[in-house]
């Protein structure tokens, strides 16, 4: 194939990534609401465009980051129910077309790279629909380990060193956990991995990138007039004693825990497999950027588990099927045995099947808040609540029989 059949493919692909990423969760974030989630940024960022400032003005325990972002779609695009979800759908488009470009980059053939790209953009942002803290949170950690692929691969590509620490610098300011979690992690894998193999100078590019990020931060909230106590306080202190109270009150179920993330453990357990017999068979080494990547990817995944356990609210990591069963495509593709293709269309017939199980019931039936078995076709018209929220198709778990009642309630 030439090259200049190649590009038509690749933006072919990449053109319809965008248009399915972008109206998957576009259309299903008017899908109901959960009152207190679904609008909490739309209102943190009213604020903000009038001159009220989160922790000086108002108590947040999370979002600052997106309660900011969402201040600026308001701003460019006018405040309403359509700049909100905007913002959530773009989003969704900023992490398929990432996760298209990293799967080709591991070695995945186009066809196969979109195929697992559209049941992530299914899996993603869309079981929520709305900006949410959690989503933001994690979105930003896949986009940065996604990054550390590409500067584990090229080290001396600085730039890409730059934007991890810049994109776990956003996830962090949108919610503490799980990126505490993950960042906790990944600084343990990849300076071991930087100084064993006497890669001093990502390293200093990693420090000056924290020394940036912080400059930023203290001058931000001298600009904004916030006091550092404050922030401490409010976005550090009381969500620890959050965090440490749930930790005392968690409850694990080793078959719960199986049946609810069996579609994610099943390939990690074959990746864990296959990467401990390369090593004990010296064909791969521990410290090697293959090794490392996937030390990466397990971290990631042991961190969004942690969270969920802890959190206790509705599962939204299912996104990390396809990602994990096409990391485990990738590695069935280097072996060498007969019925590697067969393994292979096993996997697409399992993603398939999962995306279709956990698109019903996420994004058709909108568990993510609360609304399963709810006929959307009760909906009330939100304009008469509000003329900027125009576009919901109003219903929500306390209303599900009456959402006429609700919207009368709160004119």
């Amino acid at each position: 194939m030439s090259n200049y059949k190649k590009s038509i493919e690749k933006y072919t692909y990449i053109f319809f990534i965008i248009l399915f990423s972008f109206f998957i969760n576009w259309k299903y974030s008017r899908y109901g609401v959960f009152p207190i989630d679904t609008f909490l940024h739309y209102d943190s960022a009213y604020r903000i465009l009038n001159g009220e400032y989160p922790i000086r003005d108002y108590w947040i325990v999370s979002g600052l980051f997106v309660d900011f972002l969402q201040a600026f779609f308001f701003k460019i695009f006018g405040v309403s129910w359509y700049s909100y979800i905007l913002h959530s759908s773009l989003l969704n488009v900023l992490i398929s077309i990432s996760t298209f470009y990293i799967l080709i980059k591991l070695g995945l053939r186009k066809k196969f790279a979109f195929f697992y790209t559209i049941s992530f953009a299914t899996l993603a942002y869309s079981v929520s629909g709305t900006p949410f803290v959690d989503l933001h949170a994690t979105f930003f950690c896949v986009i940065a380990m996604y990054f550390t692929f590409l500067a584990i691969k090229k080290p001396e590509k600085y730039l890409n060193w730059f934007l991890v620490v810049s994109f776990y610098f956003f996830a962090f300011f949108s919610k503490q956990v799980p990126t505490s979690y993950i960042v906790i992690l990944n600084v343990i894998v990849i300076s071991s991995y930087l100084l064993v193999n006497k890669k001093l100078k990502p390293l200093l590019i990693i420090v000056l990138s924290i020394l940036f990020y912080l400059l930023i931060f203290f001058l931000s909230l001298r600009v904004l007039g916030i006091e550092f106590n404050n922030f401490y306080i409010q976005y550090i202190d009381y969500p620890r004693t959050i965090g440490s109270s749930r930790l005392n009150l968690i409850s694990f179920s080793i078959a719960s825990f199986i049946t609810h993330y069996k579609f994610i453990l099943m390939p990690l357990i074959f990746l864990i497999f296959i990467k401990i017999t390369k090593t004990i068979k010296n064909k791969i080494k521990i410290y090697s950027n293959e090794f490392i990547n996937f030390l990466v990817f397990l971290s990631m995944c042991l961190a969004l588990f942690l969270h969920q356990l802890l959190t206790n609210n509705q599962i939204y990591i299912y996104f990390l099927i396809p990602i994990s069963f096409a990391f485990l495509h990738i590695e069935v593709k280097k072996l060498n045995f007969k019925y590697k293709n067969e393994l292979n269309y096993l996997i697409i017939f399992i993603v398939i099947f999962s995306t279709i199980k956990y698109h019903l019931r996420y994004n058709e039936n909108r568990k993510f808040h609360e609304l399963s078995n709810t006929s959307i076709l009760k909906h009330a018209e939100s304009a008469s609540l509000d003329k900027n929220l125009k576009g919901i198709l109003w219903i929500s778990p306390s209303y599900k029989d009456d959402p006429q009642s609700e919207i009368k309630k709160k004119i």
